[in-house]
């Protein structure tokens, strides 16, 4: 439940708030999204203290408002500054970073519980990282603005300055859904699909190995934790193959292999007590992942136009968080409905792994279409729009 209400809102509230960006500027809309971060995750933390699980429930849906939001508007800052040759390296260094710190949650939290068994102090370490995040953009805030004004010096840069910051000032019509192209909406069906197994999944990793392959809480922690931080490091590599190589359809169609192999691989192992064979397929996984997200941003970026980018970036945000309301129902009961919590980890990579399959074959049918009946050739190597 925690889970699933993080998402709720953000179903409808993202389209919203990509519209709310375009008007409003990327600027401000990140320093108040990570503000409304921190004040979620400070009524999450009170919650944990009083025992109020109605308290943590809203506590959770504040904080998820305010994360998605500021997903939206990292990945819309990453268009407007970069061009397209240098988009995927971009976002990946923004993916390393969420990795990372996603990574050390997952080792050092299970460390700390082992040693006092207290949830508040657990979360109190999320305060203190949320609190760094949200200084970190008023600091963006304050050096993105002085760059602003220097770019207004003179005529040229003026004009220049008025194209990154001032997007075109409209009122939302049916225009504005009308204008994506066809590429748009499988693109964020494909996204649709991989993030019913990304989160969701991520969110019951330490579970799923502790419980099928009989480790304690920390054994799995680290298990899951330094492959993913190990790969975390690659990032940048692959963002800047994506770049280099200019072929999205490709990158993201290895990437899904990688992801395919990690999930029915994870389901045929059998031995216990054996930390090797689930740690391949954890960073096969994470292979996958850094691939996907380090071309999936400049592709929407290129099958969107400039004047659209937040309300496009939003919409594409919720259908991911309906992937984030529907599949930890449908993981639940998987593993509800399976008398052996093991063998019901066992389906529920078999269900991840049926997705993965769904969404390779959307996006090499695309990228086939893209090849042989466009022109743009937004996914095999067409020419990049700055």
């Amino acid at each position: 439940m925690f889970f699933s209400v993080y998402s709720y809102a953000n179903i409808f509230l993202c389209v919203v708030a990509g519209y709310f960006i375009d008007k409003i500027g990327a600027r401000f809309s990140f320093v108040f999204f990570c503000g409304i971060m921190a004040i979620g995750h400070f009524v999450f933390y009170l919650s944990s203290i009083r025992r109020d699980y109605t308290m943590a429930l809203i506590g959770r849906f504040i904080f998820g408002i305010g994360s998605e939001c500021q997903q939206v508007t990292f990945f819309m800052i990453c268009g407007i500054w970069f061009k397209q040759k240098e988009l995927a390296l971009a976002t990946a260094f923004g993916v390393m970073s969420m990795k990372i710190g996603m990574s050390t949650a997952d080792f050092m939290i299970p460390q700390l519980f082992k040693e006092n068994h207290n949830v508040p102090d657990c979360l109190f370490i999320g305060m203190g990282f949320l609190f760094t995040s949200f200084l970190s953009a008023c600091a963006y805030f304050i050096i993105d603005k002085h760059n602003e004004k220097q770019l207004e010096e003179n005529r040229r840069r003026k004009t220049e300055a008025e194209e990154i910051f001032h997007l075109p000032d409209q009122n939302f019509t049916m225009d504005h859904i009308r204008s994506l192209s066809g590429y748009f909406w499988w693109i964020s069906i494909f996204g649709f699909l991989n993030y019913c197994t990304f989160s969701p999944y991520y969110a019951n990793y330490v579970a799923l190995v502790q419980t099928r392959f009989e480790f304690s809480m920390q054994e799995a922690g680290k298990i899951v934790s330094l492959p993913i931080m190990l790969m975390t490091l690659f990032t940048p590599f692959f963002g800047w193959m994506s770049d280099k190589i200019n072929r999205r359809g490709f990158f993201l169609s290895c990437g899904q292999l990688f992801i395919i192999f990690s999930h029915f691989f994870m389901a045929s192992i059998k031995t216990k007590k054996d930390p090797l064979l689930p740690a391949i397929a954890v960073a096969c996984n994470a292979v996958g992942y850094v691939c996907f997200v380090s071309s999936i941003y400049p592709t929407l970026t290129a099958v969107l136009n400039k004047g659209n980018l937040g309300f496009g970036i939003g919409l594409y945000t919720s259908f991911q968080n309906i992937s984030y309301a529907v599949s930890p129902m449908a993981i639940g009961f998987i593993i509800d409905k399976t008398s052996d919590v093991g063998g019901g980890f066992y389906y529920v990579n078999i269900y991840c792994g049926i997705l993965s399959v769904l969404a390779i074959f959307i996006i090499f049918c695309l990228t086939m279409y893209d090849k042989f009946n466009s022109i743009d050739q937004i996914l095999n190597g067409g020419p990049f729009i700055d």
